[in-house]
């Protein structure tokens, strides 16, 4: 009895020592977190897992925003004794309560608890597409989707001509909290490029969305031009006045002022781009031409090209000349349709001459003959006279004009004195040559504009065998005699060639 007594002692002290060497259960450890993040955390732990089963099912963390956490919440699976993970993703500015856990088939084991709170964050936002761009203004904005974990007390859009624009820039306010919103930015430079961001202010501070850029509009000049068409010794100008108003960021490359006429023929002037203010002159205009498409053209290397139109968008050019006028070193006393071509006849007598010598109706005679004592009755037109004062230079010439044997020969020095077409010829006045006869409707003209007050300044002729009247010589005539008006009346007579009369010279032009 004693032997099985002292087996069966022996027994129980071997079996209970046997049971004193595994662990049943495991033992968990869960540190404090020491490394963390507005989203973010390292968390670190110790599982001793029961030695005697070795069966594990899963371990790890198990975390949540609540207390006492368990594997129905957020769980980090970590195999080990010494465990660590890294939580991403976190709420900002959020208390999360964490435990080590482990789990095997007689049950789910946990840790200590330990909590920690992540930090606040910056906001997130973007920043919105500018829009509506004018020469001063832009429309833009932005969206908030996280505040961070903290109230958005302040938001809007911050901007500057030079990239990384922030607060302490430009900026325009809009509001608070998280959500869309729309930042009018106004006050712009024109034709100038801008950054621009949104923002938004935390407790932590100021975030930035990302950075756009664009460019203001150009703001295009104004301005007016007014003008008037001058006429002025036979020179037709465009005189003008404008006045251009312009932003010096326009950057002004070019100032021209133009117009055209029918046939494309452009007529330009440029203006200096320094003088905003002024007048100019286009001259030399062909006489009645129609003119259109009268601007002022603004260039510019990056804005658009700008034109300012006068209130009147046309004008029709005069002639060169108006009857009357002087020039041409005379006065105007006719017109071609034209425009450009006339007449002008001497303001004062060449003096007094024969108109020939021969007294016969000359074969050599090839000019316009007398017809009778009405303008209407002789040959030629106004502007014939130099046709027939060649006539009587080659009768002069080439003909009996000059012969001794003539009646008129020696009547007056008839051929010792200049003729009258010799005194025409020989005029000059002004620097003008080119004077002859006028054909007698020529004359008719000049007495009707005398009648008028146009043309004055005529003299009584004094010759030999003649009344003391205002005579004056045509270069119409027929071989004997010569073709006169008389000034004082307007009739017109046929005088012999040795008489002398005066002359007043005409030149075409």
């Amino acid at each position: 009895m004693k032997k099985i007594l002292a087996l069966l002692v022996f027994t129980l002290i071997y079996s209970c020592s046997n049971n004193d060497s595994c662990e049943e259960f495991p033992t968990l450890e869960t540190n404090e977190i020491t490394s963390f993040t507005d989203n973010s955390a390292i968390i670190s732990g110790i599982i001793n897992p029961p030695t005697c089963e070795d069966t594990v099912t899963s371990q790890g963390f198990v975390y949540s925003q609540t207390t006492l956490p368990k594997t129905d919440d957020f769980v980090v699976e970590k195999t080990g004794v010494n465990i660590t993970a890294s939580l991403n993703n976190l709420e900002q500015n959020t208390t999360y309560f964490i435990r080590t856990f482990f789990e095997n088939p007689s049950g789910v084991y946990y840790g200590n608890q330990i909590d920690f709170k992540t930090s606040i964050g910056e906001s997130s936002l973007t920043t919105r597409n500018t829009s509506q761009i004018t020469k001063n203004s832009v429309i833009s904005g932005g969206n908030i989707t996280s505040d961070g974990g903290s109230t958005i007390t302040e938001r809007g859009v911050c901007w500057s001509t030079t990239s990384n624009p922030t607060i302490n820039d430009s900026k325009a306010e809009n509001g608070s909290g998280i959500g869309s919103f729309t930042s009018l930015v106004d006050g712009l430079l024109s034709n100038t490029v801008y950054f621009i961001k949104s923002y938004s202010i935390n407790e932590l501070g100021v975030s930035y969305g990302n950075e756009l850029s664009f460019k203001t509009l150009c703001d295009e000049p104004t301005g007016s031009i007014s003008f008037d068409i001058q006429r002025e010794n036979g020179i037709i100008s465009f005189n003008y006045n404008y006045q251009i108003n312009s932003s010096s960021n326009y950057n002004i490359q070019s100032i021209k002022t133009s117009f055209n006429d029918t046939s494309n023929n452009i007529y330009e002037d440029e203006i200096d781009i320094n003088q905003l203010t002024g007048n100019s002159i286009i001259s030399n205009l062909p006489p009645l031409t129609f003119f259109n498409n009268i601007q002022i053209e603004i260039t510019s290397s990056e804005c658009d090209t700008v034109y300012i139109y006068p209130d009147v968008a046309s004008f029709q050019t005069p002639a060169l000349y108006d009857v009357g006028d002087y020039g041409e070193g005379g006065i105007i006393i006719y017109m071609d349709p034209n425009g450009i071509n006339g007449i002008a006849v001497s303001e004062f007598d060449a003096g007094e001459g024969n108109w020939a010598c021969d007294t016969t109706n000359s074969p050599e005679w090839d000019g316009y003959s007398t017809l009778g004592n009405t303008i209407e009755d002789w040959e030629g037109e106004i502007g014939d006279g130099d046709i027939s004062s060649n006539a009587i230079t080659n009768f002069l010439e080439n003909g009996t004009g000059n012969s001794a044997d003539g009646y008129f020969a020696n009547f007056c020095d008839c051929i010792e004195s200049d003729k009258a077409v010799e005194i025409a010829e020989n005029y000059v006045v002004q620097g003008y040559s080119s004077w002859y006869l006028p054909h007698i409707k020529t004359l008719d003209l000049i007495y009707n504009l005398y009648t008028q007050g146009i043309v004055s300044n005529f003299e009584d002729a004094i010759g030999c065998a003649t009344s003391v009247e205002p005579l004056y010589w045509s270069s119409c005539g027929d071989g004997a005699n010569g073709g006169f008006i008389n000034f004082n009346t307007g009739n017109i007579g046929i005088g012999s060639f040795g008489a002398k009369l005066n002359v007043r010279p005409v030149r075409k032009f």
